[in-house]
C-alpha cells in the first residue's frame, strides 16, 4: 500500500484511512496553509476550519455512503489523537511512514518538539504550552564530565531523546572556562525542563581539571556525575584525529561543512587561534596548544607516533593526548569529593558496541524510567556506529566516525604497556574490569 498522507494538528498527523489521497484540508491564513509538499510551517498549530479537499471530480450520489464513512473515521481519529495530546503529552508519539520528509516528524517531549532534522531537533514549544507544562530553566541534576573522545557525545545524543531528560545542547564549559560569567549565566543557558525531568549538561573538559570536582560540588551539592572511559590507546588516536582536524580547518579546509561548524564554536577559536602557537611554519612542525591543565598541554605533530613518543621511544606523558587516558590519575580528585553513589563510571568500549545496557545503567543511576530497548537502535554499516531507529530514524553528524590513521603495532604495544599500571589501578580501586583495563 502506498504511503498515506495527512495533516498535523498540534503535532499529531491525521491520516486519511485506507487511501493514498488526503481528504481534508485545514486552513489558517494564506501563509499558514498546509503546503502540498507536506512541510508544516512553524506556528501552524491551531485548527480553524476543516473542509473537503477538492479532488477535481464531482462526488456522485453512488459514492455518498463511502464518503460519509471516510469522514466519520477521520473524525474519530481526530478525537483519539487529540485525547492523546491532552492526556499523554510526552507519551503521544505517532509512527510515520519512512517516505515522509523527516522535517515533518515531530514528537512532543518535555518542553520541546523533537524532530529527525539534525539541524533543529529541539524546537521549543509555545509560551502557553511551556507554562501549562511547568517548564523553566533549571540547574543540572547530572553532569557528564568526561572523558574527551570517550563516548560523551554519543551518550548525550541518545539521552537527549529520553522523555525524562532535558539535555543541554552545547558544552557549557562553565566550571573550567566560563566560571567568571556567574551562576545566572549558567542557568540561563540550561534547557527548559519540567519538574519530572532530569537536566543534564556535558563538558568532557571537566574531567582533567583537578579543582573542578570541588567547584561543582560547592555550587551544585546534589548533582550526580557521569564519566565514560574507553580504551586509552584508542582514545588517544581519536583525540589526535580530532585535534588534527581542527588544525587542518585553520590551514586548508575552511570551506568544508565540518569546519564551518567548528568556527562557530568558542572551543575551536580558543584552542586553534588564540591559545595555539606554531613553532615552525612547516606542516611537519609541532603544534603546541597552550590549553594547559596543571602544566600539561597538547603536542600535535604530523603523525601520531611523533606526537606521543620521543625519538628514543619513551612516551610523552605530558602530552594531553596521553594524559587524558591516565584515568586513575584524574579520578582520585573526583572520588575525594563525591561518594560512590553520586558517581557512575561507564565503559565506552561496551557502549560503542552495544548502547542499550549502558543506557539502562544510566537510567537506574538517575532514577528515571526504563525507556531504551534494543529496538531503539540500528547499526549504520556505512558510518560504522549505532544510530537511532525510534522514535524515528536519525544519526549523528558526519564528523563522527572519522577515519583513523594507520598506527604501527610497535607504537600500540608501547602505549598499552605504558597504560597498563594505570588501568590495573582503575580496576583495583573502582571495581571496573574491562577488556582494556587488564
Amino acid at each position: 500500500m502506498p504511503p498515506v498522507q495527512g495533516n498535523r494538528i498540534d503535532d499529531v498527523i491525521i491520516m486519511a484511512p485506507n487511501s493514498s489521497d488526503p481528504i481534508m484540508e485545514r486552513k489558517h491564513s494564506d501563509k499558514n496553509r498546509v503546503p502540498q509538499n507536506g512541510h508544516i510551517p512553524n506556528g501552524a498549530v491551531h485548527l480553524v476550519e476543516i473542509t473537503p479537499w477538492p479532488s477535481g471530480t464531482p462526488i456522485q450520489k453512488s459514492s455518498f455512503l463511502c464518503t460519509m464513512k471516510r469522514i466519520i473515521v477521520f473524525l474519530v481519529s481526530l478525537l483519539f489523537f487529540s485525547t492523546l495530546l491532552l492526556l499523554g503529552g510526552d507519551s503521544a508519539r505517532v509512527q510515520f511512514h519512512s517516505d515522509l520528509s523527516p522535517k515533518v516528524v515531530r514528537s512532543p517531549v518535555g518542553c520541546y518538539l523533537k524532530t529527525a532534522d539534525r539541524q533543529g531537533y529541539f524546537a521549543l514549544m509555545e509560551d502557553e504550552e511551556l507554562e501549562k507544562r511547568g517548564c523553566e530553566r533549571r540547574f543540572p541534576q547530572a553532569v557528564i564530565s568526561g572523558t574527551k573522545k570517550g563516548g560523551t557525545t554519543t551518550l548525550k545524543y541518545f539521552l537527549s531523546y529520553h522523555p525524562d531528560v532535558a539535555m543541554a545542547t552545547k558544552e557549557m564549559k562553565f566550571f573550567n572556562s566560563n566560571y567568571k560569567k556567574g551562576m545566572d549565566w549558567y542557568k540561563e543557558n540550561m534547557p527548559y525542563s519540567t519538574e519530572t525531568q532530569v537536566t543534564i549538561e556535558k563538558t568532557p573538559g571537566y574531567f582533567v581539571g583537578h579543582a573542578i570536582p570541588e567547584r561543582i560540588n560547592s555550587f551544585l551539592p546534589d548533582t550526580k556525575i557521569i564519566i565514560i572511559m574507553r580504551d586509552p590507546v584508542k582514545r588517544a588516536i581519536s583525540d589526535f584525529v580530532h585535534m588534527t582536524s581542527k588544525i587542518n580547518c585553520r590551514d586548508e579546509n575552511k570551506d568544508s561543512r565540518h569546519c564551518a561548524r567548528l568556527e562557530n564554536k568558542e572551543e575551536y577559536k580558543r584552542s586553534v587561534n588564540d591559545t595555539r602557537t606554531r613553532v615552525n611554519a612547516s606542516k611537519e612542525a609541532v603544534v603546541k596548544s597552550l590549553e594547559s591543565h596543571e602544566g600539561r598541554q597538547y603536542e600535535i605533530h604530523k603523525t601520531f607516533q611523533e606526537s606521543v613518543l620521543f625519538p628514543n621511544g619513551t612516551v610523552k606523558s605530558h602530552n594531553l593526548l596521553i594524559d587524558k587516558g591516565m584515568y586513575i590519575r584524574h579520578l582520585q580528585y573526583w572520588f575525594k569529593t563525591y561518594q560512590p553513589d553520586r558517581m557512575l563510571l561507564l565503559d565506552g568500549e561496551t557502549f560503542i558496541t552495544d548502547p542499550g545496557p549502558t543506557l539502562i545503567k544510566v537510567e537506574e543511576f538517575l532514577g528515571i524510567r526504563h525507556y531504551f530497548t534494543k529496538d531503539h537502535f540500528y547499526f549504520d554499516e556505512e558510518k560504522h556506529f549505532f544510530c537511532l531507529k525510534k522514535p524515528f530514524r536519525n544519526c549523528m553528524s558526519d564528523s563522527k566516525g572519522r577515519d583513523h590513521p594507520d598506527v604501527s603495532d610497535d607504537v600500540i604495544a608501547k602505549l598499552r604497556e605504558f597504560y597498563r599500571p594505570y588501568n590495573e589501578e582503575l580496576a583495583k580501586h573502582f571495581n571496573m574490569t574491562t577488556l582494556w583495563s587488564s
